[in-house]
């Protein structure tokens, strides 16, 4: 379970692994007691299968059907120290309607709000991630294809704004104001807006920016890219003993 591990070793204020068989409410695995609670049970199933890449773990999605909100026991108060949304998603179908949002997380704070979430301009029309950070949108175009598994990262440093998908920086906004206000809404995995027919996976946030060697860990994790035998969450690589060139003494061991 190296993901696992790798995950946890982070510190996320909350991270959700969404393999429960019933019910409203998803345990918290970081260990912080910050249970997940999805509003709308009858727009979920259950014990679908996960999608990480060597973890038999068990992953949710949603029917299409209508809205639902999450939200947490301990929400963040400030995204002063910085802020990290991830996880992992797989949209099986494309919306049925017109325009439409599913949002992943969502907060507000004085007059701001600050979102993630798949979008879609119309019938047939491709996926989007839309993020909105302080009034200023960003669009990544064409690039959600439907029955493909992806891994989100979304960073605040307190300087840039940075999305990831699939360990590949799609956006880096400048943002050079702290985002100071004291927030109001902290939804996740849910808002006031259907969600599509997607898969999710694995979801965790956390209270600081991660780095870029951290992301790249995860995503090499989730992919199976990173394996470790023996089952450590970071295995240390030990340089290779020469015994005709060097002594154990010279290697320090």
């Amino acid at each position: 379970m190296a993901y696992r591990d790798t995950i946890i070793a982070d510190s996320p204020a909350g991270y959700y692994r969404l393999d429960e068989s019933s019910g409203t409410a998803f345990a918290d695995s970081s260990g912080n007691s910050n249970t997940l609670t999805l509003s709308a049970a009858t727009m979920i199933s259950y014990l679908q299968s996960g999608l990480l890449t060597g973890d038999t773990n068990k992953a949710i999605s949603s029917n299409g059907s209508g809205p639902f909100t999450g939200t947490v026991a301990s929400p963040p108060t400030t995204l002063t120290g910085g802020f990290t949304f991830e996880g992992w998603f797989n949209c099986t179908a494309l919306p049925g309607s017109g325009a439409q949002d599913g949002d992943f997380i969502y907060i507000t704070a004085g007059s701001y709000s600050f979102y993630v979430k798949l979008y879609s301009t119309g019938i047939g029309q491709p996926l989007q991630i839309r993020t909105s950070f302080n009034s200023a949108d960003a669009y990544i175009a064409g690039l959600i294809a439907t029955n493909t598994r992806y891994f989100l990262t979304v960073v605040y440093d307190t300087n840039y704004l940075d999305v990831y998908i699939d360990n590949v920086r799609q956006q880096h906004i400048a943002r050079t104001k702290n985002y100071s206000g004291t927030i109001t809404l902290f939804n996740f995995l849910g808002h006031a807006t259907r969600m599509y027919n997607t898969k999710m996976d694995e979801f965790a946030y956390y209270t600081r920016a991660l780095t870029t060697d951290e992301i790249a860990e995860h995503y090499g994790y989730g992919t199976g890219a990173l394996i470790d035998p023996k089952g450590d969450s970071r295995p240390i690589l030990r340089p290779k003993f020469n015994p005709t060139t060097q002594s154990i003494h010279r290697l320090g061991l």
